[in-house]
C-alpha cells in the first residue's frame, strides 16, 4: 500500500523547475510533477523558471500550461526579471561575453535562492528529471532528512556528479548567510578556482566530516557547489545543516540531450519517447541548437525513428 504524504514539511513544500535552453525537457518534467502532486492530493506552488530561452519558446510554454488543469498553482518566471531595466529578455539577442556575466545559467540558483523566491522550503527538480506518479506520495519516506536542514543534496548511486542532479532541497532562510557571496564571481567559480578570494585557511576540506568529502568532487554544478563551499569555508559547523538523500521514484536522463548516451540513457530515452515526451513539447524548439543536439544523440543511438513516431 502506498504511503500518504505526511503533514508539516510536505504541506509547506514548494517546487522549482529551471527550464533551461529548451522547452521539451521542462514541459515533460513539469507535467510529470503536476500529475504526481494531484495523485497525492497535494496543493502547492510550482515555480517554472525560464532561463537561456527565446521569448517565443517561453510564450509557447506559458500558453500550453494555461490549459493544464492541476490542484497546484503554476507560477512561470522569466529568469532575472526585475534585474534588467532596458531589456525584458536578453536571450532574444546574440549571446556574448557580457551577457554571460549578466545572466548566465551558472548564476540562476544564486538569484533564485538569494533574491527571487519567497522565503520557504523548496524542492528543485532538474529540467530533465521525470518524476513518477507516486513520487510525491512517497516523498514522506525521506522528509525526515529535510527537517531543520538548509540543503539536502543527492546521495548518488549512479554516474551523476552534480549537487543539483536530479534534484535538491533548499530552505531559503540560508540567504542571510549568503549576503557577502559575490554574485558575478560565480561565472569564474570564485570558490573552486580562486580560493584566495575567500577568508579561510585554504585547506582542501573545511571540516572533518564525511559529508564534505562526499561533495568535494571536481564536476559539480558551479551554482550550488559555490554556495556549499562558501558556507563551509566560513562556518564549518553549518555542515550539520546539510544532508544527503537517495531520491527515488524518478527517471533522470542525465544530460542525455547534449552528450553521448550510455546504454542506460538509451533505454530511458526510449521509454520517455513512448509517453512523457509528447510531440507538442518540441514545437517551439525546432531549429534550436539544443534540439539539434538531441537529434544528433538520437541518430547515434538509433532512436531517431522513435522521435518521429512520438
Amino acid at each position: 500500500m502506498n504511503e500518504q504524504p505526511s503533514g508539516g514539511l510536505l504541506k509547506d513544500l514548494n517546487y522549482v523547475i529551471v527550464s533551461h535552453e529548451c522547452n521539451f525537457w521542462g514541459m515533460a518534467s513539469s507535467a510529470a510533477l503536476l500529475e504526481s502532486l494531484d495523485a497525492a492530493g497535494m496543493t502547492t506552488t510550482v515555480y517554472i523558471v525560464h532561463n537561456g530561452k527565446k521569448t517565443a519558446q517561453i510564450d509557447y510554454f506559458k500558453h500550453y500550461f494555461q490549459d493544464v488543469e492541476s490542484l497546484s498553482e503554476v507560477v512561470q518566471v522569466l529568469a532575472y526579471e526585475g534585474v534588467f531595466l532596458q531589456v525584458e529578455n536578453c536571450f532574444d539577442f546574440t549571446h556574448g561575453l557580457s551577457q554571460a556575466f549578466l545572466a548566465s545559467h551558472p548564476m540562476i540558483l544564486n538569484w533564485l535562492i538569494k533574491y527571487k523566491l519567497p522565503e520557504g522550503r523548496y524542492l528543485f527538480i532538474d529540467h530533465d528529471c521525470i518524476v513518477h506518479r507516486d513520487f510525491v506520495r512517497n516523498l514522506s519516506r525521506v522528509s525526515k532528512e529535510m527537517n531543520d536542514r538548509w540543503f539536502v543534496f543527492p546521495d548518488h548511486e549512479g554516474p551523476y556528479s552534480s549537487l543539483t542532479a536530479p534534484m535538491f532541497y533548499c530552505d531559503t532562510s540560508v540567504r542571510g548567510y549568503l549576503a557577502d557571496l559575490c554574485d558575478t564571481g560565480w561565472v569564474c567559480n570564485v570558490v573552486y578556482d580562486d580560493r584566495d578570494k575567500l577568508v579561510c585557511s585554504g585547506r582542501a576540506l573545511y571540516t572533518s566530516s564525511e559529508f564534505e568529502r562526499r561533495i568535494a568532487k571536481p564536476n559539480f554544478d558551479d551554482t550550488l557547489y559555490n554556495v556549499a563551499r562558501y558556507l563551509l569555508s566560513r562556518w564549518p559547523e553549518l555542515v550539520n545543516k546539510f544532508g544527503l538523500v537517495l531520491w527515488q521514484d524518478l527517471d533522470h536522463v542525465g544530460q542525455g540531450a547534449t552528450r553521448k548516451l550510455d546504454r542506460r540513457q538509451v533505454t530511458l530515452l526510449r521509454q520517455l519517447l513512448a509517453g512523457p515526451l509528447k510531440p507538442a513539447y518540441f514545437v517551439a524548439d525546432k531549429g534550436s541548437a539544443t534540439f539539434a543536439k538531441l537529434l544528433d544523440r538520437l541518430m547515434e543511438s538509433g532512436l531517431f525513428h522513435e522521435l518521429a513516431r512520438a
